[in-house]
């Protein structure tokens, strides 16, 4: 990848769209900087970020003694949920849990890197068509797998990074219905991926000391040695992982050739002649470094994912660099839209701490009659196309690509009850349901639809009495800051014409893009920009809620707007 700017180059500098799921602000600026977009005669980029947001999927970590304990946790999900797919670290894992599911008669595939072609065509084959309801498998099971159905994603092994994890968690409840994303964690799992970083980092020292030993192995001639072999005589390495990887760095260097025979065993070893010194190789020892300490750093971030007590989806919101990350969400552990973890049942049944019952929503007639309108219009609004699940993402204003995608952000109800949350929202659907005022078809991809008396509902000729659901307030903290937010930005005023100017070019720019409004700034930070007016890309960095993504995709044209409604 490295050596596509240099490609580019030579095809005259073509027209590039480069394009990737889950990228962090780092990341999209290395992408920048390794295409070499913006330099030799190229204009800066275009950047697009269309959000990280799936409210659908319920994010939870349970905290494990062993394996006995996870395997129990596995189970019950299973039978619980159905459809769905169990990550592991290792294949060694990979089969071990198969093995166990097998043993208590479940159904499932396992896939692994280890496997042939044939077996893993099969074993996805098998999944995919729905044949086969669980699958248990390392991260090779990725590309190309898109079940719509799933409706959990367990982690047996913590990953090494959030990019990895949030990858695989994304592959629940594709259909927009809700899914279940756990992570079972014991602190032990995290030496496997240090050994895995180790392994893909080898240092200056492993590299000088498999260069010295291929010069002596191959003084004579080529080697047919596996690499398991060749890691024995390397003093330095204490994993082999590290030797295929320092391997693969010499070849690349041009100081071996590894080419595989037919009817070989293993790959055959050459020395490049004439062979070059350590320093005359074209390794850049730096880079090494820095990636290291970026992977180590990754696992870091991960690490301290598991231990957030914050909102899950605002962390690894935050992470990919959205500004408008959520202090609470109702769809994961820590804001009560999840199975209470091992960890609290086990608090609970000590009576360490006992979290207070949370009390049916209380408002008056009128309000709840106005609430189950809003609800039974969103119904009526998507008009039998799609599940309960869809309906809740798009009554609570999802920022979510099955939202976006299906253009529902348009539609009149899109986020009428975004204060009330997401778990709050699909049970009012379901006591709907149970009312009679909503019907579910039963096929394969259950939709929606209103009933003659929902209708009347909705249109407020007939009266339902049905007890609203459980409601859950932020916690204190996010109350708190929204509170505080809110008064300082009632107390502080702005230039109405300027923000008048703002919103007038977020209109044109949204309406051109095909994308809400407030994916192009939310109405917040035009208030905030008003107040500031920032004249430069410095002072634009410093205006809540923009970051160096939104100041690189709209800040030459925000700092123009505001410069013509100034002068």
């Amino acid at each position: 990848y490295l050596r596509l700017k240099w490609a580019l180059k030579d095809l005259g500098q073509p027209q590039v769209a480069a394009l990737t799921a889950t990228a962090t602000p780092e990341v999209r600026d290395d992408i920048i900087e390794q295409l070499s977009l913006g330099k030799f005669g190229r204009k800066p980029p275009q950047v697009f970020v269309s959000g990280f947001a799936r409210h659908n999927l319920t994010l939870a970590v349970s905290h494990t003694k062993n394996k006995a304990e996870k395997l129990e946790r596995i189970f019950n999900t299973i039978s619980e949920l159905k459809t769905g797919i169990v990550y592991c670290a290792t294949r060694k894992n990979v089969e071990r849990v198969y093995e166990e599911l097998a043993a208590k008669r479940l159904s499932a595939i396992y896939y692994h890197g280890g496997m042939s072609e044939e077996q893993r065509t099969k074993a996805q084959d098998k999944f995919m068509s729905g044949e086969c309801p669980v699958a248990v498998a390392t991260n090779a099971f990725g590309m190309g797998v898109d079940r719509a159905d799933l409706r959990f994603v367990v982690h047996y092994d913590i990953p090494g990074s959030v990019e990895a994890y949030y990858q695989e968690a994304g592959r629940a409840g594709r259909d927009g219905e809700p899914a279940r994303c756990e992570l079972l964690f014991n602190y032990a799992d995290v030496r496997t991926q240090e050994f895995f970083i180790e392994g893909a980092n080898p240092t200056r020292e492993i590299i000088a000391s498999l260069h010295q030993t291929l010069l002596r192995l191959c003084k004579r001639g080529p080697i047919e040695m596996p690499m398991s072999e060749i890691a024995e005589h390397v003093k330095a390495a204490k994993n082999d992982m590290a030797v295929g990887t320092a391997l693969y760095l010499l070849e690349r260097a041009g100081f071996i050739a590894r080419d595989y025979r037919q009817g070989s065993r293993t790959y055959t070893t050459r020395l490049i002649e004439p062979a070059k010194s350590l320093n005359e190789l074209p390794i850049d020892f730096e880079r090494l470094e820095a990636k290291h300490a970026r992977d180590q750093a990754k696992l870091r971030r991960m690490i301290d994912y598991v231990d957030c007590h914050g909102c899950r989806h605002g962390y690894i919101l935050d992470y990919f660099g959205e500004t408008d990350a959520p202090q609470h969400c109702s769809a994961c552990d820590n804001c009560g839209g999840a199975p209470v973890s091992r960890r609290r049942a086990a608090r609970q049944r000590t009576n360490v701490e006992a979290a207070p019952a949370v009390e049916p929503l209380q408002v008056s007639a009128n309000e709840k009659k106005v609430l189950l309108q809003k609800a039974l219009s969103c119904v009526a609004r998507m008009d039998g196309r799609f599940g309960l699940g869809r309906i809740t993402l798009v009554l609570v204003g999802s920022r979510s690509k099955e939202v976006f995608d299906a253009l529902l952000d348009q539609l009149s109800t899109y986020g009428l009850l975004k204060e009330f949350g997401y778990d709050f929202t699909q049970e009012l659907l379901r006591r709907l349901v149970a009312a009679g005022c909503i019907e579910v078809s039963g096929d394969e991809y259950p939709k929606a639809a209103l009933t003659e008396l929902g209708r009347q509902v909705m249109l407020a000729k007939t009266p339902l009495d049905i007890e609203l659901p459980p409601f859950a307030k932020p916690k204190p903290a996010a109350r708190k800051a929204a509170t505080v937010a809110a008064a300082t930005e009632a107390e502080v005023p702005y230039d109405v014409a300027v923000f008048e100017a703002l919103r007038q070019w977020r209109r044109d720019v949204a309406g051109r893009m095909g994308i809400p409004a407030y994916l192009v700034y939310p109405d917040a930070t035009l208030k905030e920009l008003s107040r500031q007016k920032p004249q430069s890309e410095t002072a634009l960095l410093e205006v809540r809620g923009i970051g160096p993504a939104k100041a690189r995709q709209f800040g030459e044209e925000t700092l123009e707007i505001i410069r013509e409604a100034t002068t």
